[in-house]
């Protein structure tokens, strides 16, 4: 029954931020907000009262698909990452498993206000400040090409 709520708190969620990109200046990826949103209420629940052992499980599994997440996403929007992937992803997924194990397994009010500061902070370095990928500031790439990763990039 929770993978159910799950799969319905992601899909609610990703749709009212693929309604709000339409009028928003910048533009958030819907399915990264659908899944991070339902771990951020899963963990508001637990502080709530509800059950934990019931919550955590699907926490976690979303907790993972946010740090793979970040590590996609930051590929694609810092140009050192974009230059280094390999490094940048053993990076992230070491960093970011680690620390999606430690806040799930030490759910408080503090853990849970570090997460939104955390998504907050990576928000807006991957959607609101992103720098543009190596190979759209190559001057030889074709008009063509260019307009295919500029759609591409907007793809979420």
């Amino acid at each position: 029954m929770i993978i159910l709520i799950a799969i319905i708190s992601i899909l609610a969620i990703t749709g009212l931020v693929w309604l709000a990109n339409k009028g928003l200046p910048v533009k958030i990826c819907p399915i990264c907000a659908g899944v991070s949103g339902t771990w951020l209420l899963f963990t508001a629940a637990i502080l709530a009262g509800a059950d934990e052992t019931v919550l955590l499980p699907p926490i976690l599994i979303l907790m993972g698909g946010s740090v793979v997440g970040i590590a996609y996403q930051g590929e694609r929007s810092l140009r050192w990452a974009a230059r280094h992937p390999l490094l940048w992803k053993v990076i992230v997924i070491g960093v970011g498993v680690s620390l999606a194990f430690w806040a799930a397994n030490s759910i408080s009010i503090e853990t849970f206000s570090a997460e939104i500061v955390i998504l907050g902070i990576v928000s807006y370095l991957f959607f609101i400040k992103a720098d543009s990928p190596p190979a759209l500031e190559n001057k030889s790439v074709s008009e063509n090409v260019r307009k295919l990763e500029e759609e591409m990039k907007n793809c979420c």
